[in-house]
């Protein structure tokens, strides 16, 4: 009986580390946790919702009222997604393939081919997501060519947290 306790208390306490990203920054950080701040911000979110809704009425043809509604869910789900698992791919690539790189390159975390990783991990992350809820949850078909249009979309939006931290640095 004791044993059960024991094995429900750590459950619980992964499940609760594995949700919240957030108790897991303490004094460690690698250039995800910074870029997932910023894709969280008002303005990250304004551009990224309007030049995903212009790909939506424009590309896929979808009317702008439903176009709002499409943007607003699949970029809700995306942000949900990119909360809980932007810091620990993140995480995982500085483990991994990270530190071979910054020993090769002879810099630390924060390199340019880090925070170009990191960027893409983003936009390849958020493309996925949402043109899952495009094709599953609305049901409009995505060519390749639509594919590649929604991942410019995400690649402009990621590009705006981006260049945020670049006019300015999180204290954290």
């Amino acid at each position: 009986m004791l044993m059960n306790s024991k094995r429900s208390n750590l459950r619980a306490l992964w499940a609760v580390l594995l949700t919240c990203p957030a108790l897991a920054r303490a004094d460690v950080v690698w250039p995800a946790l910074y870029l997932e701040l910023r894709l969280l911000t008002w303005y990250a979110i304004g551009a990224g919702l309007l030049i995903e809704f212009v790909f939506l009425w424009r590309y896929l043809h979808i009317p702008p009222l439903k176009a709002a509604l499409v943007d607003v869910v699949m970029n809700g789900i995306s942000s949900l997604a990119g909360w809980l698992l932007l810091p620990w791919i993140g995480l995982g690539y500085e483990y991994f393939p990270g530190q071979f790189l910054n020993q090769w390159l002879h810099t630390g975390t924060f390199n340019p081919v880090a925070w170009l990783l990191t960027c893409g991990i983003a936009v390849v992350l958020s493309t996925v997501i949402e043109a899952g809820a495009v094709r599953w949850i609305f049901r409009y078909p995505l060519t390749r060519r639509n594919l590649l249009w929604l991942g410019a979309a995400n690649i402009a939006s990621v590009a705006v947290a981006f260049a945020s931290l670049l006019v300015s640095w999180p204290n954290l």
